[in-house]
């Protein structure tokens, strides 16, 4: 489930504005034409299932599915990005025989981002405006983890999390001309 938000608010400053609306043609130019921006989303993890091997080929599966036989998330597991879960509880099953764990049974982690702008616009007629922007990607700079490695025939990277959905804060600074 995904959810998304965005919202553009004209700072309320400036001429005809509700704070600093007595000011020069001048301190008009400074104060006035602010604009913050931002999109916010909240999305919960991918699902995703434990992969074994198909031992000697049998079933004709890339993909067989291992067998739980233990509990993936225990009491006190300590969970973090080099062990997302309890690897002990999964076992390669026997040739020829598919795994009992369920499809997609487990999710990945989700993501909470917040991209934020703040905009300075300059009307130089009444079709002609200079916008100056700040903008941020990422801008709480939260790490945004991929899916775990759900790989049984990789012990070294099986239950670890190497990548990110959504790289660092970013921030960019542009100058448009709007006319």
């Amino acid at each position: 489930m995904t959810h998304y938000t965005s919202f553009v608010y004209n700072l309320p400053f400036g001429r005809g504005q509700k704070f600093a609306n007595n000011v020069n043609r001048a301190a008009d130019i400074v104060v006035a034409g602010w604009q913050f921006n931002g999109i916010v989303t909240l999305q919960k993890g991918f699902p995703y299932s434990i992969f074994a091997a198909d031992a000697n080929g049998l079933l004709d599966n890339y993909f067989n599915r291992a067998n739980v036989v233990g509990n993936p998330f225990p009491s006190g597991l300590n969970q973090n990005i080099g062990h997302w879960f309890n690897t002990a509880a999964f076992a390669q099953p026997q040739a020829g025989v598919y795994g009992n764990i369920g499809r997609n049974v487990y999710t990945s982690p989700g993501i909470s981002n917040f991209n934020l702008s703040l905009f300075k616009n300059v009307n130089f007629t009444e079709k002609a405006k200079l916008q100056l922007r700040l903008e941020t990607f990422n801008t709480l700079n939260h790490a945004q983890w991929s899916t775990p490695n759900f790989d049984l025939t990789n012990p070294k990277a099986f239950g670890t999390i190497s990548g990110v959905q959504v790289p660092g804060r970013i921030a960019q600074v542009g100058v448009k001309l709007l006319f």
